[in-house]
């Protein structure tokens, strides 16, 4: 989050982070004032962070979510998207701009460059639920052109139950 936080701009950008990071203590404050929205299972919770989602819009500013849900740690590939972030770019009216992180050994060693790659803005051509299928598709496909042309290599899954 920090790192795509820097890359989008430090005081233009929100970021939507899972529950459980919604901490006590000083772990907690620095998380609040790092611009973070830990989401929620509570309704009244979630009312209150999209009405306050769509005033920061309003404002101009970004609002970064995670549309593959969680992390899983040291994988390259492009991981399933969830319709999340979609939802809500349709509702309040604004483009998805897909972000995808790789990864590059450096020359002198094995520690990894990370490089973030901001993609061209997804505009559906009317905000409306039909077009949630489209948008997320087409943040799919930027993705993998994007993981294809960083690696090299053919974007190629596991069939279940291959391992």
């Amino acid at each position: 989050t920090l790192f795509v936080r820097q890359a989008i701009g430090y005081f233009k950008s929100f970021h939507t982070i899972a529950p459980w990071n919604n901490k006590r203590g000083i772990g907690g404050h620095i998380m609040r004032h790092g611009a973070t929205w830990p989401l929620s299972q509570n309704l009244s919770a979630m009312r209150n962070l999209s009405a306050e989602m769509q005033r920061q819009l309003s404002l101009g500013k970004k609002i970064n979510f995670y549309p593959e849900h969680a992390m899983w740690w040291n994988y390259q590939k492009p991981r399933p998207m969830m319709d999340g972030a979609f939802r809500y770019a349709l509702k309040f009216k604004v483009p998805v701009l897909p972000v995808f992180c790789t990864f590059a050994k450096k020359k002198r060693g094995g520690i990894k460059k990370l490089r973030i790659h901001i993609l061209p803005a997804i505009y559906p051509e009317q905000y409306d639920a039909k077009h949630l299928s489209v948008m997320k598709e087409q943040a799919e496909r930027e993705w993998k052109e994007c993981y294809e042309a960083a690696y090299g290599i053919p974007l190629v899954y596991l069939e279940k139950g291959a391992l």
